[in-house]
This record gives C-alpha cells, sequence and structure tokens, in this order.
C-alpha cells in the first residue's frame, strides 16, 4: 500500500511538472503578467510657465523596458523614460515649446523588455503659458524673450552679439556685473555696476567670474537710449582724472568690503541708491549692514545717508525700488539669494527718514510704520537681485528675480503691490545662459508691448540686454 502510494505521487509530480514546462512554451501559464499603466485626467493644463505635469499610475513595474513620450502628428518631439525611472505612482512633466499650439495631444505609451509594445495612451495639452485669468479674462502673454546685445566688456569670439560700447576700450570696464536702471530726468537713465576690473579682464572658463586689475567696487554709467533694440548705448560713465571710470560708492579692498549697489531711485528731485556692504563672500555673502547714498549733482559725487542704516540681518538688505503716485515702493530680501521677499514704501521725501518708512504685513493688511519686524512675507520662494515696475499698458505690477532655487530668472505679476504675486513666468534658465543672475528692468517698460532688463552670467563676468514681448492675445 505504500509503494503503490509512493509510485502514484511521483507519478502526479511529474504529470504537473510537464504541464507547467508545455504553459511556458506556448505563451500561456505561467508568463508573467502584463503590466500596463493609465493616466490620472484625459486633458492637463501647463501652469503660466509651461509646465506641463502628467500624473500616471503603473500596476506593476515588471517587464517594462521604458516609457515613450511623443507629440501627435509630430516628429519633433520624442521622449524616452527608462524602467529605473519609474515608480508605481509617477509624474512625468513636459515643458512646453515654442510653437506649440494651444490644444495638441501627447502620445504615452510602454516598450516591454521582450520588444512589444503595450497599447497607447493620448493625453490632450492645453497650452496656457503666460495666461492670466484673474476672474477678468484678461489675458498676459509672454511671447517671446530673447538676448539683444552685450551692455559692457570686450566680445567673445563666436558670441554674435552688437557690442556698441566697448566698455573695456573706453573707460577701462573690461569685467563687470548687475546693471541697475534709473530715471534721473526724463529720457535720462543712470546704470550702477557691480564690481568691476579692467581691460585686462579675461574670461575663464576653468575660473569664471571677476579677474583682472584696477577693482572697482562698483561704477555708473549714464544712457539717453529708448530705442533698445539697437542696445543699451551710453553716453558716459563717470570717470577720474584718467578718464577711466571710478568707484564712485567708496569700498576699500578686493572682496571683503565691496559696496555693491542693489537699487536707485530720483524721488524728491535727488539720486539714491541703496547699496549693501559686504562682509565675507564665503561659505554664503553676508553683509556688515545696508545703507543709502545721495547724489544731488547728476551722480558725480554720492554722499553716505547716515540716518538710514539697515542691519546684517535686515530684511531690506537688497532692495528693488519704484516710484509711484508719491511713493518709492521697496521689495527687500534678506542676504542674499535664497530668501523671500518684503514689501516697504517711503514717501518720496522721507528717503532719508527711516523712522517713517512703512512695512506691509499681510496678516493685518495693513502699513506699519517705522518697525520693520512687521514686514511679512510678500513673494515666497528664493528671491535674489530684483527689480520692479509697474507697466501702464497692462496694469500690472512685474517684478524680476534670480530664482536660485531653480536657476532661472522669474517674473511676476500682480494687480495690486500688495499682491498675491502668485503668477509667475520663467524668462531666462540656466540652460540657455549658463550662470545667469541679476534681472533689472528699464524704465522704458513701464509701457507697451516690451519689456527689457539687463541680465549678468558670470563665466564671461558681463551684462548683457534682454527683451521680453508681451501680448493680451
Amino acid at each position: 500500500m505504500l509503494h503503490f502510494s509512493i509510485r502514484w505521487v511521483l507519478a502526479f509530480f511529474i504529470t504537473a511538472l510537464f504541464i507547467a514546462s508545455c504553459g511556458k512554451g506556448d505563451g500561456v501559464g505561467n508568463n508573467p503578467v502584463r503590466h500596463t499603466f493609465s493616466a490620472a485626467a484625459p486633458t492637463v493644463e501647463s501652469d503660466v510657465s509651461g509646465k506641463v505635469e502628467i500624473n500616471i499610475t503603473f500596476t506593476g513595474l515588471d517587464g517594462i523596458a521604458h516609457l515613450t513620450v511623443r507629440k501627435s502628428g509630430s516628429g519633433v518631439f520624442s521622449d524616452q523614460v527608462n524602467r529605473s525611472q519609474l515608480s508605481t505612482n509617477y509624474t512625468y512633466v513636459y515643458n512646453i515649446q515654442n510653437g506649440d499650439p494651444e490644444t495638441f495631444q501627447l502620445v504615452l505609451n510602454l516598450r516591454y523588455t521582450d520588444g512589444t509594445d503595450a497599447k497607447h495612451t493620448t493625453v490632450e495639452i492645453r497650452n496656457k503659458k503666460g495666461i492670466v485669468d484673474d476672474g477678468t479674462r484678461e489675458k498676459l502673454l509672454v511671447k517671446k524673450v530673447t538676448r539683444i546685445s552685450r551692455v559692457t566688456g570686450r566680445s567673445i569670439s563666436g558670441e554674435g552679439l552688437s557690442n556698441i560700447n566697448r566698455t573695456d576700450q573706453v573707460w577701462d570696464v573690461g569685467g563687470t556685473d548687475l546693471g541697475i536702471i534709473w530715471e534721473t530726468t526724463p529720457g535720462n537713465y543712470g546704470i550702477f555696476f557691480g564690481d568691476t576690473f579692467g581691460s585686462d579682464f579675461n574670461p575663464n572658463p576653468n575660473s569664471p567670474g571677476p579677474n583682472g586689475s584696477r577693482w572697482r567696487s562698483n561704477v555708473l554709467a549714464y544712457s539717453k537710449s529708448t530705442n533698445l533694440d539697437q542696445g543699451l548705448v551710453f553716453d558716459r560713465m563717470i570717470t577720474g582724472g584718467d578718464g577711466k571710470a571710478k568707484e564712485v560708492l567708496p569700498g576699500a579692498g578686493i572682496g571683503s568690503t565691496s559696496s555693491l549697489p542693489s537699487a536707485a531711485i530720483r524721488a524728491n528731485g535727488i539720486d539714491y541708491v541703496h547699496c549693501f556692504k559686504v562682509n565675507s563672500w564665503v561659505p554664503d555673502l553676508t553683509t556688515q549692514y545696508s545703507t543709502v547714498y545721495k547724489s544731488t549733482d547728476d551722480g558725480q559725487n554720492w554722499s553716505r545717508v547716515t540716518g538710514v542704516t539697515f542691519a546684517a540681518g535686515s530684511r531690506f538688505a537688497l532692495t528693488g525700488y519704484f516710484k509711484k503716485d508719491g511713493f518709492v515702493y521697496m521689495i527687500g530680501t534678506p542676504t542674499y539669494r535664497n530668501r523671500p521677499g518684503y514689501l516697504a514704501r517711503i514717501k518720496e521725501d522721507d528717503m532719508e527718514n527711516i523712522g517713517n518708512y512703512e512695512y506691509w504685513n499681510g496678516n493685518t493688511r495693513q502699513w506699519v510704520k517705522g518697525d520693520e519686524s512687521q514686514a511679512t512675507v510678500l513673494i515666497e520662494g528664493t528671491v535674489g537681485e530684483l527689480s520692479l515696475i509697474y507697466n501702464e499698458t497692462y496694469k500690472k505690477w512685474i517684478v524680476a528675480y534670480f530664482n536660485g532655487a531653480e536657476y532661472n530668472i522669474t517674473m511676476r505679476i500682480a494687480d495690486d503691490i500688495t499682491g498675491p504675486w502668485t503668477t509667475k513666468f520663467v524668462l531666462a534658465t540656466g540652460q540657455d545662459y549658463p550662470q545667469l543672475y541679476g534681472s533689472y528692468f528699464h524704465p522704458v517698460s513701464t509701457t507697451g508691448d516690451y519689456l527689457y532688463f539687463t541680465m549678468s552670467m558670470w563665466m564671461p563676468y558681463n551684462v548683457f540686454l534682454m527683451k521680453v514681448e508681451l501680448s493680451d492675445r
């Protein structure tokens, strides 16, 4: 009886093994399950910066080689995401490209490791890049951003940009940055630059940034250019007896004692520049203090306004100014590029009286006089080297700044200076313009369909003029 049972069990086991092996051979039985996927929504809208996020759920990942994404009816765009990058809940990011229509389709598919494909799925994309809908259906669209010309320094071979000023030859300005612009009198503009080096400055890819002789902590140019499509043309710079651009705000030595401008304005007939005194560059920039200098002779001489000092930890260590309706509005940031923005305002005739500065408290929706600690966050994120304007054509407040977290130049808009500043656009990226920073609007941007701003780049360590084309349709 026992002998019979053993033979029966053995026969059953052999038969089962044979069936299983047959199943493997003809594609049934233990063949791996074909895992598939689904998009969370059939239609996805981009945000105003052009970012599209498609949420995808996978029932499993075994046997998948990669996810493919292409634009329907076009071979212009095709992307592949390897299995190692996928997860059960995965977000695919597509960035709207120039020429994308208002609506189009992205086709998603899976390729398996055996070379076969899953059934594809299609997601309709609605292109909302640059479009603001604030309930009035008003639109503001950033149609195009271009680099127009070089503003300072010596041209680099193959750059392909006009260089009207040739500042290295004319004023001994071979390397510099920033380019903070304000209107002094109608049609006349001052332009402040930061740490400046002489005509022997030589861009060095292996050691980018400042180099060369004759360092000055800052220099100042003047321009009457209004046709900026032809470039930002200098009429003069503030020079010493040798005819070379001189330092106008006092510094003392290279590096740790730079006096760097962050904003400038003419108020009550006097030119003012907000300036921060560098304490240390490493590991991060810190300030000794920030202060204001003034000039009553069209920028030839500057003196410190001793009554206006912001402490090293101030929320207004760096600022942007704009004058409107009798006030100078000031958006400030703590040192340096990794903090949010705050808001203050000053009556024009109170620029030298810090006790009368008013700070916006978003919690109480009130202006608080003389107490900087009451200023609440106006613009979230990492706000650095900013500028501020009000565009009369579109009736919008506009701020641009270096966004250190995303490494780009970000623009935000608001109907009111107090916000909300939720809508944002990306004007330039580090991918397109390596080591970019700084973004300072030219005052001609306050009317019309074009914004112009200066942008710095670290390796060439010079300033370039940028143009933004706007449209309401």
